[in-house]
């Protein structure tokens, strides 16, 4: 037999239970739709960054020689017996030369990096935008779910690249 303060009961657990069945309804209509992107394999397939490396390698192998030469200059000179006062300004002098050529090596880089990261993230938030995502994490991150566009972005980043290297040749 079902007394007034049952009823109540029953009644304030069904409108609970309609409460969260409403709120899943509005959760799953706001739901986050979210995207993936594997990095490694877009700047594994991004032929810039081969074009880049291979700039930094041959500037690397530039200051390589550079400081070799310094170096023989310097054993030169102290091979010709140079006064102390003489060496220390000469070693000074290529020293000097050494740091600035370095600082303009790591500003190069660092301009290219940020030139490089620039346009991965652009990539991936047109593709995010063409897609309609509203969040792109690194697929490492994520273990099950989510829209993988790396190979979206790939086709992107490509894109982008043979339209600036045709622009180039022009």
């Amino acid at each position: 037999m079902l007394t007034k303060g049952k009823i109540t009961t029953l009644l304030s657990a069904l409108a609970i239970c309609g409460a969260a069945s409403s709120n899943l309804t509005v959760d799953a209509q706001n739901a986050q739709k979210i995207g993936v992107v594997e990095l490694k394999t877009v700047l594994d397939k991004y032929p810039k960054v081969k074009e880049l490396e291979e700039n930094l390698k041959a500037e690397e192998d530039r200051l390589h020689k550079m400081i070799e030469r310094s170096n023989k200059d310097f054993q030169v000179a102290k091979k010709n017996k140079k006064s102390d006062a003489e060496l220390k300004a000469l070693q000074k002098e290529l020293q000097g030369k050494i740091d600035q050529e370095v600082n303009n090596y790591q500003k190069k880089l660092l301009a290219k990096d940020k030139m490089l990261k620039d346009e991965l993230f652009a990539a991936i938030k047109a593709e995010a935008k063409a897609k309609n995502l509203d969040t792109v994490l690194e697929k490492s991150v994520i273990l099950v779910g989510g829209t993988d566009i790396t190979e979206a972005v790939v086709q992107r980043i490509a894109q982008s690249y043979e339209k600036s290297d045709s622009k180039a040749t022009k």
